[in-house]
């Protein structure tokens, strides 16, 4: 019987899982006994690797078919050593910061080696070897890390689709659409994670995030009050969101949430009005319309390509002169806004569908910069009916992983003085807090 060939990626890309020593993080890492993982095992894992000419990169013909097919069309190199990189040691730990990026990262070793350590499944850590001649592709969304062998020194080719955008993102950002657009979805995601709830709302392609059960009751509503009232533009939205996204546009506001704050916004006759978290701009659309012509929005989110993927409904429907979109993390902004004095107590409205660990942050600094009457509205504060239920009680990891956080929301904006309060079950849970000093 003949021996199985050996793949020729291994000689240059190596994965094994990591032990939890918190010695030198250039050490290999070994659990004991060793486990390694194999590279069709990575590409489960979206992990895509390559054994290539890096003698000859400059002419290597498998390269240039790889680039072309992918669509590489951008390509420097970084060098890392102590020699190269000024305050190397300060350097190599921020690398070390588990991050993720929203585009894919691509990275071919031309000479030296060093260490990427991908999440798995399960939330462990496999370390890949990367050294001379070896070439990865990270995902969109896939938290990681770098750093060096004890060798220090690598040189890698970065390549990029269009222009060189890597932008890092420390965890926790789970919200992010690129955080969902994996290979394996509901095998990757720390928050969809067997969710039997997300893929059976999503079961029509028109989607509906409710924690209404009764799928009959959500149909009458969404069929006898929603749809035929809404706007050409926002169903227009929602399709190209699902297209896009696929079982990840949930994260959208719901049709006949979205309806109700277009006519509560009409009521209190707001003007000037701030998203936090905007995803592809299915409430920033509904919003801008309800607005009247000289309205302003100001919307946040540090994802400019799932904006852009509304932005021509948007332009459609003819109101994007009413929208100010900053692509940035929440907290910046809105600490510019208050110490440059321009904000404070000058939004009618501000709707916040963000990351849920940042709310009570988010909360302290908006009741500032709305005004005394004016209204914040927190998105998904009933998370799927957990919040309802015993912490011991079967629900999916992912909704578990942050039912603790939506429950002390809930605690604090109930026994906060300075706000009035309402608690709606409309679609994932809608709190309204109007300042009241």
């Amino acid at each position: 019987m003949g021996s199985i060939a050996k793949d020729p990626r291994e000689d240059v890309i190596q994965a094994w899982y990591m032990d939890d020593s918190d010695a030198d993080q250039r050490l290999p890492h070994h659990r004991e006994p060793k486990e390694f993982v194999s590279l069709d095992k990575l590409a489960e894992l979206g992990v895509l690797s390559w054994r290539l000419d890096a003698d000859n990169y400059e002419t290597d013909e498998e390269l240039k078919k790889i680039r072309a097919a992918r669509g590489y069309s951008y390509m420097d190199f970084c060098e890392v050593c102590p020699e190269k990189l000024p305050n190397y040691e300060e350097k190599i730990k921020n690398f070390f910061e588990e991050h993720l990026h929203t585009d894919e990262e691509i990275r071919y070793c031309v000479a030296g080696s060093g260490y990427f350590d991908v999440r798995d499944a399960n939330d462990g850590w496999i370390r890949v070897w990367v050294k001379k001649g070896g070439m990865i592709v990270l995902p969109a969304g896939i938290y990681h890390r770098f750093t060096l062998d004890s060798s220090n020194y690598i040189k890698a080719m970065r390549l990029f689709v269009g222009d060189p955008i890597w932008t890092p993102y420390n965890r926790p950002h789970d919200h992010l659409p690129a955080r969902f657009s994996r290979q394996d979805l509901l095998t990757t995601s720390p928050l969809l994670r067997n969710c039997k709830e997300f893929t059976k709302s999503m079961a029509d392609k028109r989607g509906h995030g409710s924690i209404l059960k009764s799928e009959a009751l959500k149909k009458y509503i969404l069929e006898t009050s929603v749809y035929p009232r809404e706007h050409e533009q926002l169903k227009e939205l929602t399709q190209a969101s699902f297209d896009k996204y696929k079982i990840v546009s949930l994260m959208g506001v719901p049709q006949d949430e979205a309806q109700f704050l277009s006519m509560f916004l009409k009521i209190m006759n707001a003007k000037k009005t701030m998203e936090i978290g905007v995803f592809t701009g299915y409430s920033l659309l509904a919003t801008a319309l309800a607005l009247p012509e000289d309205g302003k929005i100001v919307a946040i989110d540090p994802d400019r390509d799932a904006y852009e993927v509304g932005l021509p409904y948007i332009k459609k429907a003819g109101v994007e002169h009413k929208i100010q979109f900053i692509q940035s993390e929440a907290l910046p902004v809105l600490e510019e806004l208050l110490t440059n004095g321009k904000g404070e107590g000058t939004f009618d409205f501000i709707f916040i569908d963000a990351d849920k660990e940042n709310y009570l942050k988010y909360h302290e600094m908006v009741l500032k910069l709305v005004k005394v009457g004016g209204v914040i509205g927190y998105d998904n504060t009933l998370w799927f009916g957990t919040v309802a239920i015993s912490e011991d009680d079967p629900m999916p990891q992912g909704l578990k992983a942050l039912r603790g956080i939506v429950r002390n929301i809930n605690s604090f904006l109930a026994n906060d003085p300075r706000i009035e309060l309402a608690h709606l079950s409309i679609g994932d849970g809608l709190t309204l807090g109007r300042r009241l000093y």
